[in-house]
């Protein structure tokens, strides 16, 4: 399987760990510190999506289903 990478940082193979635990994990690291808080929180996003892509096995907890009304 090929390893995803995002800025420098390789992470390891079928990464399934929540986001929280990816910005505990990661936020304080040289690719993520030197950017705004506001803007930090989504260059993690962006780096969750590339760790997790792949990944068919998520689990979510708390999630509420959000419908559009027509």
């Amino acid at each position: 399987m090929e390893k995803r990478s995002y800025n420098g940082i390789t992470f390891r193979e079928n990464y399934d760990s929540t986001f929280e635990v990816f910005k505990a994990e990661f936020e304080n690291t040289h690719v993520f510190k030197k950017f705004p808080e506001k803007e930090r929180l989504v260059k993690l996003k962006e780096a969750f999506k590339v760790a997790t892509s792949g990944v068919l096995d998520i689990k979510v907890k708390d999630a509420k289903v959000v419908t559009k009304e027509k």
